[in-house]
């Protein structure tokens, strides 16, 4: 951790040095203060950057929520189920995910590659994904990405320690407008994930009420 301990000093540094560079030539610009005006200046506070590393650094620290998380690290297949008519049956496809632990256990990596169903037919799709679990908002959260967009979908999420069932919620833009999407991601087991997507009524844009539009099925390789 000594490298991670430097670099986290070194842009404290940094920003208290632009900080204090900024604060100061205001204050150049100006005409000197009375001493009237001096006395009525607040104290200087200390700062204190031994502490505020020590915290940095044990908010750095991997938790029983990332150790949960890297717990998906492998190689899975994926069945595809998306319908936004509820009336309507689900179009299926398939693909694969691979999840990768990254930087010590903090992050994980997945990097999906299958099909989508669109009006002209199936074809090809990608994406990849970057989950953890902040420590200091105490959320996991969720970046995806993926060939159908150039935007990045940034979801924060609740669930329990051991990360069996988390809810993950954000906003989701597209031609129609921005719209709140929610994600329910449930790990049934070491072998088995399932993701539910639930937006609003597309077919009913008057109901205030969300459904289920989506789920993806993965399944642990052998």
């Amino acid at each position: 951790m000594k490298c991670c301990s430097t670099l986290s000093f070194g842009f404290a540094c940094a920003a208290l040095g632009a900080g204090a560079t900024l604060a100061i030539l205001p204050a150049l610009e100006r005409a000197p203060l009375t001493p009237e005006a001096l006395a009525q200046q607040p104290e200087e506070q200390s700062f204190d950057m031994e502490a505020m590393v020590a915290q940095m650094m044990k908010l750095a620290e991997p938790g029983p929520q990332h150790e949960a998380l890297c717990k998906t690290a492998g190689m899975w297949d994926a069945k595809v189920e998306f319908q936004f008519d509820p009336a309507t049956p689900a179009d299926v496809t398939y693909g694969t995910m691979e999840c990768k632990s990254m930087m010590g256990g903090r992050y994980v990596m997945g990097h999906f590659k299958g099909e989508v169903m669109m009006p002209a037919g199936k074809m090809p799709f990608e994406g990849f994904s970057i989950n953890g679990y902040d420590n200091l908002k105490e959320q996991y959260f969720s970046v995806w990405c993926d060939s159908m967009s150039t935007k990045a979908m940034v979801m924060y999420g609740q669930g329990d320690a051991k990360g069996k069932k988390i809810t993950y919620e954000g906003m989701n833009n597209s031609p129609m407008g921005e719209y709140p999407m929610r994600l329910v991601v449930t790990r049934e087991s070491d072998d088995k994930l399932v993701d539910a997507f639930w937006e609003p009524n597309m077919m009913d844009p008057t109901s205030p009420d969300m459904v289920q539009t989506g789920t993806i099925t993965y399944t642990r390789k052998k």
